[in-house]
């Protein structure tokens, strides 16, 4: 992407590397926040993997621009950067077992390389926070968004792309004393995001224009997925984003009906949308390992 520097996090663990886990983080956040996890899957022989995407992080459009993918089409680019960073790792380890880890806006780059990617060798994939909404409703809100992106500019945010991307999750919480409620039940968590200088508090309409292509091209009932490993669907019970789990289930059969290999959906109690930085996380964290070593 033209004057747009991609970073990226390696964490390796001291002894022998039993595999790779690339993680594809979420909306507004950045791979600096799966330092604990990270830290975790090393203890237990993994290289941990992942870029900040563009607009994220250190990985701002043309080197200062936040919360922006790019004009029109460039959800390809992203989901392209993703897939360069696959292959440079891939090349490096060849032979390592390896595992794709999405979180929310993730689960849908990487539900995109499932549909796209047939030469992608993966282990398992692991979809956290994913969902489902109709393809028709999405191309209605993506004409809304983009004449609200006219206006005010599309690198711009607006008070509706606040109230689409995050306002109207958090109206499902009763007596919500922050606007990341519907992130995090956790309120230390929910402090350490807000107060996190490298997370975004607003996107931009372009990126939600873009986030939407991306669902529109995900949710497709007649898109095929042609990549047959393990397939697995993790959220919290408390999760807006999946519906309290009925959109977990309806992305699942979906999915099935694209050609995934579904495993095994998973609800966790007490946990909203942001699972893996929770309060019992460490729950979340065992359960992804007992996956990965299935699967190696």
């Amino acid at each position: 992407m033209q004057d747009t520097k991609i970073y990226s996090y390696i964490f390796k663990p001291q002894g022998k590397i039993r595999g790779i886990i690339q993680i594809v983080h979420g909306i507004t956040e950045h791979m600096g926040r799966y330092q604990e996890f990270a830290n975790y899957c090393t203890n237990h022989g993994f290289i941990v993997y992942g870029i900040d995407l563009v607009g994220h992080g250190k990985s701002l459009y043309q080197g200062h621009i936040k919360g922006y993918f790019g004009k029109e089409g460039s959800w390809e680019n992203v989901v392209n950067d993703v897939y360069n960073s696959y292959l440079q790792i891939k090349e490096k380890y060849p032979d390592l077992p390896y595992y794709l880890i999405g979180f929310s806006l993730g689960s849908f780059i990487v539900r995109n390389l499932m549909i796209e990617n047939r030469s992608l060798k993966i282990n398992a994939c692991l979809l956290l926070g994913t969902g489902y909404q109709s393809p028709i409703l999405l191309k209605m809100v993506k004409l809304v968004v983009k004449q609200n992106g006219k206006k005010a500019g599309e690198e711009h945010s607006t008070s509706l792309i606040d109230n689409l991307a995050f306002k109207n999750y958090n109206k499902k919480f009763k007596d919500a004393s922050s606007n990341a409620d519907w992130l995090l039940e956790d309120k230390k968590a929910r402090k350490q995001y807000i107060n996190d200088p490298l997370c975004l508090k607003h996107v931009s309409a372009g990126l939600f224009r873009e986030l939407l292509n991306g669902m529109i091209i995900t949710n497709d009932s007649k898109a095929k997925i042609y990549l047959q490993c393990p397939v697995y669907l993790l959220s919290g019970k408390n999760d807006a984003v999946g519906e309290f789990g009925k959109g977990v289930n309806k992305a699942a059969t979906l999915l099935l009906k694209q050609g995934a290999n579904i495993k095994k959906i998973k609800l966790f109690e007490n946990m909203c949308h942001d699972i893996l930085h929770e309060k019992n996380c460490q729950e979340v964290y065992a359960y992804i390992l007992d996956i990965i070593e299935k699967n190696l």
